[in-house]
């Protein structure tokens, strides 16, 4: 066996976003700078949250759903990530802030510890957020969005540096 090579046997099985085998087609775009605020025009408030927090914060899904009040001192957002198990620290900034806020007040008389709860208080699951999404784009779409905007799973490339979970890459 050639070095670099990874023995058969020993590969992850799992489907990959992406992988011609999973139904899905490889991402190849980017959502442009008038797409985002278009699609965050007409989401509910939570989803508008969601969508500044990943944009400002860079955190993945799972991380920026299962962000709790205790992560946000007044000094910085702690999170453990997911992903590599390292501790990312954030700096907040005065839009930061603000969003946090906003998303605090979003939650009315419900007490929760996270600041993107469901309606009940509780943690948004994968799926269950998938499914809020999702319907924002069918709305999207249906606003006159072009079918481009919602082909495939999620907007464009993941980049780290560049981009959030929710859009895949936002408006720079």
């Amino acid at each position: 066996m050639e070095t670099g090579e990874v023995d058969p046997r020993l590969r992850h099985q799992s489907r990959q976003p992406g992988d011609e085998s999973s139904g899905q087609k490889p991402r190849d775009r980017y959502v442009s700078n008038a797409e985002f605020p278009a699609v965050q025009d007409i989401a509910p408030p939570v989803i508008q949250c969601a969508m500044m927090l990943a944009r400002l914060t860079r955190l993945r899904q799972g991380d920026l759903l299962s962000l709790r009040l205790q992560n946000l001192t007044d000094e910085v957002i702690e999170v453990g990530t997911s992903k590599t198990g390292r501790p990312l620290v954030i700096q907040w900034s005065d839009e930061l802030r603000a969003v946090v806020e906003k998303a605090k007040a979003q939650r009315g008389k419900v007490q929760s510890m996270y600041p993107l709860p469901t309606r009940s208080g509780g943690r948004y699951t994968r799926d269950g957020f998938k499914a809020s999404w999702q319907k924002v784009m069918r709305r999207a779409t249906s606003h006159g969005g072009s079918r481009s905007i919602t082909s495939g799973r999620r907007l464009g490339p993941r980049r780290r540096t560049s981009g959030c979970w929710l859009t895949r890459t936002c408006a720079r």
